[in-house]
């Protein structure tokens, strides 16, 4: 249980990393002139960048998840 439903998370997640890392390679001539430092193409910071919403989002559903695994099935079922 526990572990499909932070699968299920982090699948969407990870679609939307993906997503707006392709959307970001495209946009970055429109925001070139905003970075200082930093080009618009940096693998390292596009690749932190995922990771830290990765990580982020496995604790935003690992910790609910969590919780919903440790109460009993029929209990919840005979309060409904």
């Amino acid at each position: 249980m526990f572990r499909s439903v932070v699968a299920g998370g982090i699948a969407v997640v990870v679609v939307s990393v993906g997503v707006g890392l392709l959307v970001s390679v495209g946009t970055a001539r429109l925001f070139g002139d905003a970075l200082f430092g930093v080009s618009t193409h940096d693998p390292t910071v596009l690749s932190l960048v995922g990771f830290v919403l990765i990580g982020t989002a496995m604790l935003a559903n690992g910790i609910p998840a969590q919780r919903a695994a440790r109460i009993d099935p029929m209990r919840t079922l005979r309060t409904e």
